[in-house]
């Protein structure tokens, strides 16, 4: 039988530590928080398990307006590093990307708003790599190779599948055409630590350790015939509740946009259902 050191050890090796403290943050700072949500793989229909899906949903009890974000969290105690490789972000196209369901006829206002919105001095990528220590045949000796490893590829398609599982869960709600009803989706990956940036520019030490990048995730929806583009925050345990504040002005800036429009945005609901009935 294991012995009770044995099995503190082995709990703090794993990633259930690493969930209760994220967790934790989240609480800390008012969301409502659904642990371990189960969701459905829209093409598989594979059941999966994310760690964690963070609400703020706000109620305007002048108008019945019901919107806000979700960040769908998964967590990960990753033991080795992960290198992200750099390249521009725009703004107009992570706008462009943004998952949310309930805000189509909204998209337009944001997009053409995208100057303002908050998204300044975070790194993007979309290649990155960890590390597996290997045997080498042709050296006939072990050595550190870098690669994309199975355990990183499942946590960002299981993030993935979970937005398109939200998307769905909520497009089949009704939606109303005299009142707003909406949320944006933030996928979100928390490392423990020893996340890094490929910066070719510096010879001498290419490796920058960071808190904080924003990956690129493709798919292919088959119902559409088309590509989707999922932008993951990948951030650090320690860099957690910045990030969390980044979020909340992101949409604190979406949200004043739609404050500032909703005549225009019922009115542009309550045509499309007019148009319905012709």
């Amino acid at each position: 039988m294991i012995a009770k050191k044995e099995m503190i050890e082995a709990i703090k090796e794993s990633g259930y530590l690493h969930e209760q403290r994220v967790a934790q943050i989240f609480e800390s700072l008012g969301f409502s928080i659904v642990p371990n949500q189960i969701i459905v793989d829209p093409i598989t229909n594979v059941r999966r398990e994310i760690d964690l899906v963070a609400m703020k949903i706000d109620l305007l009890k002048d108008t019945n307006d019901f919107f806000g974000y979700e960040i769908i969290c998964e967590c990960e105690n990753n033991k080795e590093p992960i290198v992200f490789f750099p390249r521009h972000l725009n703004k107009y196209t992570y706008l462009s990307e943004l998952k949310s369901t309930g805000f189509e006829l909204i998209w337009e206002l944001f997009k053409s708003n995208c100057e303002g919105f908050p998204l300044e001095s975070i790194s993007y990528a979309s290649q990155y790599c960890s590390f597996n220590y290997v045997n080498s045949k042709q050296e006939n000796k072990k050595k550190w190779i870098a690669n994309h490893s199975d355990v990183q590829h499942d946590t960002f398609t299981k993030l993935k599948k979970s937005v398109q599982h939200r998307m769905d869960l909520w497009k089949l709600k009704t939606q109303p055409f005299d009142k707003i009803e909406g949320r944006i989706h933030f996928p979100v990956l928390v490392l423990n630590d020893n996340l890094f940036l490929w910066d070719g520019t510096n010879h001498a030490d290419p490796l920058k350790k960071i808190d904080h990048i924003i990956y690129l995730e493709q798919d292919y929806n088959e119902s559409n015939n088309n590509y989707e583009y999922f932008f993951i925050d990948v951030i650090s345990e320690q860099k957690l509740s910045e990030m969390i504040k980044y979020k909340k002005d992101q949409w604190s800036f979406l949200k004043n946009l739609i404050l500032e429009n909703r005549s225009e945005i019922v009115e542009k609901q309550m045509d499309r259902v007019r148009i319905k009935f012709l």
